[in-house]
């Protein structure tokens, strides 16, 4: 059928929230590829997922992004509620569609990180501008650093050639060691 062949999922619900009709797509975003929906209340196939069926119960016109986790896999799908009227423009039922945007939010949330860090290095850089000494240079890639990696603490280290530590670098509100040079 034509509703067969589009590739987001498609589900047809009548005014006791029946399924009317299904396609396959749609029934692999909702885990039910093994048994039979059609004529089946929405609630009962969506058992795994009540809070869903709540909130969307008695809604004939929505637009909005949704997360389910299906077996420890989450998913987020575009989720779009339209209502079904016959020819006199009696409200007979729901058409919701689902649109599987899970790569769309990786994406997003990989476009995030790569902002922050980004951030992060300008700040450096703006830090090093301003304080051009080794230390303070250090120091500032030494915040972002933790910062960055959600660290508690952490602390830099310069060694020579032979393994001397010649600059430490400690985490704010540690004071650093006087001491004879230490080899690693």
């Amino acid at each position: 059928t034509v509703v067969d062949s589009i590739s987001c999922g498609v589900i047809v619900l009548d005014m006791k929230n029946r399924i009317v009709d299904i396609n396959r797509a749609a029934q692999q975003m909702i885990g039910q590829t093994a048994a039979n929906p059609i004529g089946r209340s929405v609630t009962t196939v969506l058992a795994d997922h009540p809070e869903l069926v709540e909130r969307y119960r008695n809604i004939t016109e929505a637009h909005t992004e949704i997360s389910v986790d299906n077996g420890g896999t989450p998913r987020h799908y575009d989720l779009q509620i339209s209502p079904l009227a016959d020819q006199h423009g009696h409200l007979i039922g729901r058409v919701v569609l689902l649109h599987d945007i899970t790569a769309r939010k990786q994406t997003e949330e990989d476009l995030r990180e790569q902002k922050q860090l980004f951030e992060s290095l300008v700040a450096v850089a703006r830090a090093t501008a301003e304080q051009p000494t080794l230390n303070s240079t250090l120091q500032n890639a030494l915040d972002v650093a933790t910062s960055l990696t959600g660290a508690e603490i952490g602390s830099l280290f310069l060694l020579d050639e032979s393994g001397v530590v010649t600059h430490h670098i400690p985490a704010l509100g540690m004071e650093t060691p006087a001491q004879e040079p230490n080899y690693i």
